[in-house]
């Protein structure tokens, strides 16, 4: 059960001061009086009163400590600590100490965001939310997650453009909701589906929020005339489709649209039959030097 000793001038202002601390209305609490405190003679010996506030416990909330425990002590898990606590809009926070947290944590939280979940859904009928924490994680967390949210708000406020967060569970989102409540000039917004439902930041003033449409698909269906389908209508398929080259007409190369014309006969290859040596004459336009190629003479004198 969550206590805590104040002092204070009076009863009622120590009371307030507890209330405060412990985050709790007047009806969610007992006290009683620890020491009544003393005036003094002149001022000298003066004592404060003190007294002790403690947080009543729902029924809801001592049977939920009671399942935690069989819970923990079923997986063998070694703890300490437990405790249950119920703050304001009726969330009730379940911490504990044990040399298992690694094990119950799990990565980025994750085991222990399907022990909260479970615990969830047995408060499903009732107004209570429940958060655990083990060690003290779940509490460091929620404030670097406070810190985060503000600076993003920050941007959002100067750049004036909406900005999405990542996919957060239902008491993360919670928390997101009640941080931006600090800037009255921004708004915020859960989109989405479990487990990928996350928050949207933007002025408040600021347009409706709309998901970009999906871009449709596009299909691999040809039509019997061959070619692709049309696409919404932006590309028209040639008639008929695709037509492949005719290569039934003569020799050489085969008309490509009437834009080339071979050579009359096709191809010719060259004739080496000539006589005389060197080259052969290439359509006229060469005139090969007379008796071919003629070596050299090294036979002269004073060398060469």
């Amino acid at each position: 059960m969550q206590s805590i000793d104040q002092e204070g001038k009076t009863v009622e202002e120590a009371l307030e001061k507890a209330l405060a601390a412990l985050d709790k209305t007047q009806d969610d609490v007992d006290y009683e009086i620890l020491d009544e405190g003393s005036k003094g003679v002149l001022g000298v010996g003066a004592r404060p009163i003190l007294i002790r506030v403690r947080a009543k416990d729902t029924l809801e909330i001592t049977n939920l400590k009671t399942l935690m425990s069989t819970f923990l002590t079923e997986l063998d898990v070694n703890f300490s600590d437990l405790d249950a606590q119920l703050n304001k809009n009726d969330i009730v926070k379940i911490n504990m100490n044990t040399e298992d947290a690694a094990i119950l944590i799990g990565k980025h939280g994750q085991t222990l965001d399907a022990i909260q979940y479970i615990f969830n859904q047995v408060l499903h009928d009732t107004k209570y939310k429940l958060m655990v924490d083990i060690s003290g994680y779940k509490e460091k967390h929620n404030l670097k997650l406070v810190e985060t949210v503000k600076k993003i708000a920050s941007t959002v406020i100067h750049s004036g453009r909406r900005i999405t967060l990542k996919p957060m569970t239902a008491f993360e989102r919670r928390i997101v909701h009640e941080a931006v409540k600090e800037f009255p000039e921004l708004s915020t917004k859960s989109i989405g589906v479990e487990p990928d439902r996350r928050v949207v930041i933007s002025l408040l003033n600021a347009p409706e929020y709309e998901p970009a449409a999906e871009r449709p698909r596009y299909t691999n269906n040809r039509s019997n005339g061959g070619g692709y389908q049309n696409r919404g209508n932006s590309y028209q398929p040639r008639e008929g489709g695709y037509q492949p080259r005719d290569n039934g007409n003569s020799e050489g190369q085969p008309n490509r649209g009437n834009s080339y014309q071979p050579r009359e006969g096709g191809y010719q290859p060259r004739d080496n039959s000539g006589s005389g040596g060197g080259y052969q004459n290439r359509g006229n336009s060469y005139q090969p030097r007379e008796g071919g190629y003629q070596p050299r003479d090294n036979s002269g004198s004073g060398g060469g």
